[in-house]
């Protein structure tokens, strides 16, 4: 889960965002109540705050054991733990939650099926996505392998739009 704030209001405060988020963010879990608590505190100084979700690290023998049961999932980046979602959800629903299937999957080759599987089952859940781009994929400095391009990207966006339209 990634914390933006859209406006931080000028106020003295005792500790940084990046001081009260850095701790979940280095373990790199999903304490829910370690970012229930880190969303409080940024909300105290700031109500205009969104949550992206981007995915949990996946350890080698979770994704062993994936690939195992055959689960497709087994083949992205980080485990998309949708329950975790759902309670950030409830617990700030006046908050925007964005998905990011570029970062959880790690491969632009899966980007549209999972925001495809999102629309399906999460649509009541996920405000929006958001999705990595670049004019040329091969001259990105990091991450080119989940970017897609902008001509990817627009071909997406209609697709989608059609799909939303049909629910």
């Amino acid at each position: 889960m990634t914390i933006v704030v859209s406006l931080i209001q000028k106020k003295k405060q005792k500790h940084s965002v990046k001081e009260i988020i850095s701790r979940a963010i280095i373990e790199k879990v999903e304490d829910l109540d370690l970012w229930i608590g880190a969303v409080e505190r940024v909300k105290a100084v700031c109500n205009n705050v969104h949550l992206i979700y981007r995915g949990t690290y996946m350890t080698n023998d979770k994704r062993a054991w994936l690939e195992s049961e055959k689960v497709d999932c087994a083949y992205y980046r980080n485990e998309c733990n949708m329950g975790f979602v759902e309670q950030m959800k409830c617990k700030f629903p006046d908050s925007d939650l964005f998905i990011d299937p570029s970062h959880i999957t790690g491969n632009h080759n899966y980007v549209e099926p999972f925001i495809n599987e999102m629309i399906r089952n999460y649509d009541n859940i996920v405000d929006g996505f958001m999705i990595e781009t670049h004019i040329n994929r091969e001259d990105a400095i990091t991450d080119r392998k989940q970017q897609l391009e902008l001509d990817q990207l627009k071909e997406l966006y209609f697709s989608e739009r059609n799909q939303c339209e049909q629910y």
